[in-house]
């Protein structure tokens, strides 16, 4: 999982390179993870600040649009993997 501080010097930079004040210089960025299950690992840290560090506490989860999967495609057109997953 990526630091928050992480994510949000790459949004300053690409507001920055773009001259555009849009979340990450106007460009579409694709993350994929469960920010509910998986914290910023921080060594010998504690869990406040693990979370603390967590994407979800960014000024950047306001303009996050989130999608959910709601089926596989490789199921839909290769039965064998489809029977495979059942």
């Amino acid at each position: 999982m990526t630091n928050i501080y992480c994510l949000e010097a790459l949004d300053r930079t690409l507001k920055d390179i773009l001259d555009c004040d849009a979340p990450f210089g106007g460009k579409v960025m694709i993350m994929g993870e469960d920010f509910c299950q998986v914290l910023s690992d921080i060594q010998k840290g504690s869990k406040t600040q693990m979370i603390s560090a967590c994407i979800i506490r960014s000024y950047l989860r306001v303009n996050t649009k989130v999608l959910h999967l709601v089926q596989n495609m490789r199921s839909m057109n290769d039965p064998e993997f489809a029977h495979f997953l059942m």
